[in-house]
């Protein structure tokens, strides 16, 4: 089958699911699809900010200034993003990694 065959109806359904579902990456054949597996090797958000607000934030503000720090970074745990092929990631939960700065002089 080449790209221009129309796919049957079934199979675009299974097809469309197993891509929604995370388990296969669109442009692979789906036999043997391999599921997608999450990233480990990178700290979430919430653990970074946990750390920055412990080790950086905590010591230097109000009582009443940490409490709204605290209120902001538990505000942010409510919110998810899209996530690889359509799936829904909660915030904190999305890997957190740094891009590498450069300057455009």
């Amino acid at each position: 089958m080449d790209v221009t065959t129309p796919i049957p109806a079934p199979a675009a359904r299974q097809i469309r699911r197993a891509i929604q579902e995370g388990t296969v990456v669109p442009g692979e054949a789906t036999s043997g699809a391999r599921p997608i597996e999450p990233v480990v090797d990178r700290p979430t958000f919430s653990q970074v900010a946990a750390q920055y607000l412990e080790r950086h934030v905590q010591r230097h503000l109000t009582p009443r200034t940490l409490t709204q720090c605290q209120y902001a970074h538990h505000f942010l745990a409510t919110i998810d993003l899209p996530g690889p092929f359509g799936a829904i990631v909660a915030f904190p939960d999305k890997p957190f990694h740094l891009r590498p700065m450069t300057s455009s002089a």
